[in-house]
């Protein structure tokens, strides 16, 4: 990730993008501790190279953030999650064209983190790009549409969010229990992954009301 954000330069290989790239990969990073929220704002819309009027982006930031009396305060006594608050409005005080996000929604309070969703979904629909890395299954299938599994470094599984979450979870299950994983085509051409023992099978579910009618 710092390698496409260009945080890192490659040691080998190029690295090819189109448009303004905009990262929230690590929390703080970037920021002076000694400098206020208000302060690190500033600094962040200048590194962005943004054209519109400073304080009109400063002033969206500490709106959409909900410092409040925080946001004129050193960084350095900020929470974690208000680390997030600050670090995510000023990543995406304007729409970018590529946006990096790595685990920011592990902090932060549930309300935020439904606000960044949002935010997130929005630009998404018209034209912005995610690249989401994250543990979080949930998160993924809800700003993504499609998936990668890494495993030591490798590719391990890319295909749709579904699917590639399926797998995921059987590849849990597999490392707490001794389970098998197999993947199949259903007679509606979707892949369903099935892990577990086999010493239980569910060959059949069915949905039946009051009168005993599927």
């Amino acid at each position: 990730l710092r390698i496409l954000t260009r945080a890192t330069m490659p040691s080998s290989g190029t690295v090819i993008n189109y448009g303004r790239i905009t990262a929230l990969i690590e929390l703080g990073l970037g920021m002076n501790p000694e400098l206020s929220g208000r302060e690190n704002a500033r600094i962040g819309c200048q590194i962005q190279g943004l054209d519109d009027p400073l304080e009109q982006l400063v002033s969206e930031i500490y709106a959409f953030s909900e410092l409040d009396n925080w946001f004129d305060r050193p960084v350095r006594l900020y929470s974690s999650g208000m680390h997030m608050r600050l670090a995510f409005s000023i990543a995406i005080v304007r729409q970018p064209d590529i946006l990096i996000v790595d685990e920011a929604f592990a902090v932060g309070d549930l309300h935020f983190q439904h606000k960044s969703t949002d935010i997130i979904q929005k630009y998404r629909s018209s034209g912005t790009s995610l690249l989401l890395v994250s543990h979080d299954i949930a998160a993924v299938k809800r700003l993504c549409d499609r998936a990668l599994l890494l495993e030591g470094g490798s590719i391990l599984k890319e295909g749709s969010v579904v699917d590639v979450a399926d797998y995921y979870f059987a590849m849990i299950t597999q490392q707490e229990v001794q389970s098998e994983i197999t993947v199949e085509k259903t007679e509606q051409g979707l892949t369903r992954t099935n892990s577990g023992t086999g010493e239980v099978v569910l060959d059949k579910v069915r949905l039946l009301n009051s009168e005993g009618r599927e």
